[in-house]
């Protein structure tokens, strides 16, 4: 990323203007740094309350990484769009994405504020990457935790912040971080939205960190499986062909033999023994995981490619697709 020429950069007022900032009611300007680069346009936008109408230069400088990381991805994937926006506001939580946009929120005073942004513009992506066999490998990762091996706790060092900005909008978070709260980094067993989230920050970030825990000999088989398959999704289909790292330690993978592998009964094992989690919610995500084992039923006795082949996203039962 750091040979990615970032383009004209210009500072000016915010298109939110004065608005008032969540964590405590003030009126705040706002000031929107943009990036005009030939792959995609980036604005970074900021309460100026931070410092003064400046920046401290490390911030500055975690600006242009996060330009650089989204150009990087931008011409790699068909699926990222030519427009990227940023809140870098503490005040909105370690990071979210605005659903059905391209606006994404991170707390850019946080250590892990580069994870939290692939994370976060992986949910951008997922809104033109989603398909059928994601579906498929989300259902495959519910049994026996093998979403795990993508969780965002792995790859970063959790809410722990290394800058003190001028102004602290959220309680102080430099203690350790409770994996298991509802609202920890990521969550990749909640939707095959989270799962790509998380996956995708991963790849693009941790590639051989992720490559070392999929082949590593204590892995166990289906969670290499699942490892392997998420794997081959984001290089081949997200990002068709292009792998991060020099060496592709899955050089002789594809995706359609690896989904070829992985027979419709296996999903439904998966979806009989489904995180705790899965337990603990309302009736509503029981009855769901019941109707698609039943509807799942009717095919298991072929593999996640024919299925996905033979069905077509659009005939897919509408509970399956809003899972």
């Amino acid at each position: 990323m750091q040979g990615v020429e970032l383009g004209i950069r210009t500072r000016h007022p915010s298109r939110f203007g004065n608005r008032f900032h969540p964590s405590d009611n003030r009126m705040y300007s706002y000031v929107t740094i943009e990036y005009e680069n030939p792959q995609l346009t980036f604005r970074a936008h900021f309460p100026q309350h931070y410092s003064d109408d400046h920046l401290p230069e490390v911030v500055e400088k975690r600006i242009d990484a996060l330009a650089r990381l989204a150009i990087t991805i931008r011409m790699r994937t068909p699926f990222a769009s030519d427009e990227v926006e940023v809140m870098l506001d503490e005040a909105w939580g370690n990071g979210a994405q605005y659903p059905g946009s391209n606006t994404c929120a991170i707390d850019v005073f946080s250590a892990d504020y580069l994870n939290t942004f692939a994370h976060e513009f992986g949910h951008v992506i997922f809104r033109k990457a989603d398909s059928l066999a994601w579906r498929m490998i989300y259902l495959f990762s519910l049994g026996r935790r093998r979403f795990d091996i993508v969780r965002d706790s792995l790859y970063t060092d959790g809410w722990r912040e290394d800058i003190k900005g001028p102004y602290r909008g959220i309680p102080d978070r430099n203690e350790p971080v409770n994996w298991d709260h509802p609202y920890a980094p990521g969550h990749p067993w909640a939707n095959p939205n989270e799962l790509f989230a998380s996956a995708f920050a991963a790849f693009i970030l941790h590639p051989q960190m992720l490559a070392d825990k999929i082949n590593a000999e204590s892995t166990l088989k289906d969670t290499a499986r699942f490892g392997t398959l998420m794997y081959l999704y984001l290089r081949d289909d997200v990002f068709l062909g292009w792998a991060p790292l020099g060496k592709d330690p899955f050089v002789d993978g594809r995706l359609d033999r690896t989904l070829a592998g992985l027979g419709v009964q296996e999903v439904i094992q998966a979806l009989r023994s489904p995180h705790p989690r899965f337990l603990e919610r309302d009736n509503s995500w029981r009855e769901d995981i019941s109707k698609i084992i039943d509807w799942l039923n009717n095919y298991n006795a072929i593999n996640v490619a024919q299925l996905c082949n033979r069905i077509g996203w659009k005939n897919f039962p509408s509970f399956i697709l809003a899972f």
